[in-house]
């Protein structure tokens, strides 16, 4: 699933909304797991992304990717996106991955992509992934990138 915004306005509207009360890598030093629910942004490396981590009753997701690369059909420019979920609550679980870049303070991309089918068994563990268009060079000129994960496991 991708999410399709017409124009940076709004763009920077969800931003600014949206981001209020994230945390930094740079306010925790350590990449330690984040809870779910709760947006945090991190400088775009690649070593960056295999360090974070978010973790949340028994669910967890992590080993997170993002390339630049070819949509299949139209060859058109794409940034893929993965990340890797395991769900140890002992419920069925739903999760959501919210994503977005930043290149010198200003939205780049954004994005999110959710568990397939709706829902993750118990035990199961899972690719969670998306693409979205963007133009060549995007991914080069992001300097930020701020993610949130939520889920729930409520049900059996």
């Amino acid at each position: 699933m991708t999410m399709n915004f017409r124009g940076p306005a709004t763009a920077a509207a969800l931003f600014c909304l949206g981001l209020a009360g994230i945390t930094s890598a740079a306010a925790q030093n350590t990449p330690a797991a984040q809870p779910f629910g709760t947006w945090f942004c991190t400088p775009l490396t690649q070593d960056g992304l295999n360090a974070l981590s978010f973790a949340f009753e028994g669910m967890s997701v992590n080993n997170f990717t993002l390339q630049e690369g070819q949509e299949i059909v139209t060859n058109a420019p794409v940034l893929n996106f993965s990340a890797s979920a395991l769900n140890g609550s002992g419920k069925m679980a739903a999760l959501s991955i919210e994503v977005l870049g930043e290149a010198k303070g200003q939205p780049a991309f954004t994005f999110s992509t959710h568990t397939q089918d709706g829902a993750l068994a118990i035990g199961g563990n899972q690719t969670m992934k998306t693409y979205v268009f963007a133009p060549q060079g995007t991914l080069a000129q992001a300097d930020r990138i701020c993610i949130r994960v939520s889920g729930v496991s409520t049900w059996n």
